[in-house]
């Protein structure tokens, strides 16, 4: 599976990521890579985020990468019939976790 996200800042795109839901080795893996929006990646080359299947159950999946330094899990949650919510969580040692949510809707 592979998606595109784009944030916009004041009405101008300001970063672009990437992202693909792959099988490895028989593992569901999580994958993407920031972009500023004249294409330059914000990782190396060889620098994708690479997050693991921790959990899936109805209408939920989580994966988790404990090694990342400001985001080490994402939940993405079906809700109802024409949303998904992304949860973006980063847990530092010693600060408070940091979380962001994303709701998307289905346009038509």
């Amino acid at each position: 599976m592979m998606g595109v996200f784009r944030w916009t800042k004041g009405g101008k795109v300001s970063l672009f990521e990437l992202l693909t839901i792959t099988i490895d080795d028989g593992r569901l893996v999580f994958r993407f890579r920031h972009f500023s929006r004249e294409q330059v990646p914000w990782e190396g080359k060889d620098d994708a985020l690479t997050f693991y299947l921790k959990s899936i159950k109805d209408g939920e999946v989580v994966f988790e990468n404990p090694k990342q330094d400001d985001m080490n899990r994402f939940m993405f949650r079906r809700v109802g019939s024409d949303k998904l919510l992304v949860r973006v969580e980063g847990h530092h040692e010693g600060k408070p976790p940091s979380v962001m949510e994303f709701l998307y809707t289905r346009g038509n």
